[in-house]
């Protein structure tokens, strides 16, 4: 499915083809009436989507604007307010390139890719809505009271599974997180495991937590440039989970032990603490490796990296701070 569409940061909106969804409104399964449902091998590109009864100052959920099974592309698609932007979770060889626009829960959900899934020139911002021209699009006060709630509730992207994922230039502006990686229940409910994912030219501003990293699968995660900077903390290896709910529906999920984090040519700037592990030495029992190479850590308070278990390794970095890094 192919329309009309301009690049919404050079005047699109006016001139594209408008997907108008009036369907879902206050439904809070993100499958339940997707906007545009795509199956394996099927394309949409180049449209925009536009929820006319979604309000600024209450938003309600949707179904997810977009929902992908397997090998899916999105391309080129504006999204004027959606709540959740993309969904897919079967997204092996998944491809979402030039997707942007504001999001009120998530901008991309993805799990289940057994070869590579990619996501590449996405930017997820309350500007978006803003500037649209449509009505309803939030100015002044209005704008800057959304600008807060997404910050209190909006993730760029949410990642479960996803083998040798690949994303490239990730551009985040006000959320909560700029990135989750975590796990979620498969299409069949019986496997809840993480993946390993490779990340590069991130830009994620006013934001709480830059990526927060609660499981990654063996062998790792890897960032390399761009800037994060971030309320909370930058970069949060949170503690393991209980994962009540999941082992509630009989699951067992995968936790790696053995994961390295491999940081390469980032500015970490704004937080109290700029990298923060929460793993518990005798509790965990973690292997792990955190490795951080010519990356650059500034204005921090507290510290600007805290690992209370896990191997670490600091080289070419550059520390500007008063405090101790």
């Amino acid at each position: 499915l192919r329309g009309e569409w301009r690049d919404p940061r050079k005047g699109g909106f006016a001139k594209d083809t408008l997907l108008c969804v009036y369907g879902g409104r206050g439904e809070t399964n993100l499958e339940a009436q997707a906007a545009v449902r795509l199956s394996g091998g099927a394309c949409l590109r180049d449209v925009t989507i536009w929820h006319p009864e979604q309000k600024a100052s209450a938003p309600v959920p949707y179904p997810a604007s977009v929902w992908g099974d397997g090998h899916t592309s999105v391309e080129n698609v504006t999204l004027v307010n959606s709540w959740c932007g993309f969904y897919n979770n079967h997204c092996s060889s998944m491809l979402v390139r030039g997707l942007r626009g504001t999001v009120l829960d998530a901008g991309i959900r993805a799990a289940y890719a057994f070869d590579v899934p990619r996501i590449e020139h996405v930017a997820f911002d309350p500007a978006y809505w803003a500037a649209s021209g449509l009505p309803g699009a939030p100015q002044g006060k209005a704008l800057r009271a959304l600008e807060a709630w997404c910050e209190r509730t909006v993730i760029g992207i949410v990642a479960g599974e996803q083998d040798w994922g690949y994303w490239w230039d990730v551009t985040v502006n006000h959320a909560k997180a700029g990135a989750f990686l975590t796990v979620v229940p498969d299409n069949s409910g019986k496997k809840a495991s993480p993946g390993n994912i490779a990340v590069g030219q991130v830009d994620f501003r006013n934001v709480l937590v830059g990526i927060e990293l609660q499981n990654v699968g063996y062998p790792g995660f890897l960032l390399t440039y761009g800037e994060i900077d971030a309320k909370l903390c930058c970069l949060h290896y949170s503690k393991v989970p209980e994962y009540t709910r999941l082992k509630s529906m009989g699951l067992k999920p995968y936790y790696s032990n053995n994961a390295a984090i491999q940081v390469t040519g980032v500015t970490l700037s704004g937080s109290p603490v700029l990298f923060k592990s929460d793993k518990d030495k005798e509790k965990d029992r973690l292997i792990y490796t955190l490795n951080f190479n010519g990356c650059t850590f500034r204005n921090w308070r507290d510290a600007a990296i805290s690992l209370p278990v896990g191997n670490l390794v600091v080289s070419n970095c550059r520390f500007e701070g008063k405090g101790a890094a």
